[in-house]
């Protein structure tokens, strides 16, 4: 529903449109090695391992800078990745990945965010995956201004997504804050517990 909502916005200001049917012949291969596949393994490697670790120590802030700045480096090397792409996959993919684990505690949320973001934007709405070519159920095309199209990269490295993806990310951070499941740096957790 998110990235559908980040297609539809950019239909509605004219970059996105639909011309005819797509191609479904690798629907199954693209489900897994688009979708599922990079989801579980960046989701183990940012998520519970990097942002973890980094908890532990300095804290839930510290760890969301950390693992959504590294998260979008990790994107640099894509085709038609630029700066634009690199800091948009930080906020609107990292802030949003990171806020659904520590909203949960569990890795189910932040893999299915990022499965489902993935398969909706390539195998349904035809938008490259992190600039990478998608063959989806339709035939679409991204046309008009680079900020708001993200260019080749795809809708990711638009300011459509960003807004989108970081506000949504936002609401599930606010919702981890109010249900206590944010970590104090280690050296604040030990302060506390010595004045108890």
């Amino acid at each position: 529903m998110l990235f559908a909502l980040i297609v539809g916005t950019a239909a509605l200001v004219g970059v996105y449109s639909i011309s005819g049917p797509g191609d479904v012949s690798n629907l199954a291969r693209a489900v897994v090695g688009d979708g599922v596949f990079p989801a579980v393994v960046e989701e183990i490697l940012f998520r519970a391992i990097l942002f973890r670790f980094v908890e532990e120590f300095a804290g839930s802030g510290v760890a969301i800078l950390i693992s959504s700045a590294l998260f979008g480096l990790s994107h640099l090397e894509n085709p038609n990745a630029d700066m634009l792409s690199t800091v948009g996959i930080m906020f609107e993919g990292g802030i949003l990945l990171a806020a659904a684990y520590l909203l949960t505690r569990r890795l189910w949320l932040s893999m299915g965010l990022h499965a489902s973001w993935n398969l909706t934007q390539g195998e349904l709405f035809d938008i490259p995956i992190s600039g990478n070519d998608a063959h989806g159920l339709v035939e679409a095309h991204l046309h008009g201004p680079v900020l708001l199209t993200g260019g080749g990269f795809g809708l990711e490295a638009s300011l459509i997504s960003i807004i989108i993806g970081t506000t949504f990310g936002v609401l599930l951070l606010w919702l981890a804050v109010v249900r206590g499941q944010v970590m104090q740096p280690s050296w604040v957790r030990r302060r506390t517990a010595s004045s108890a």
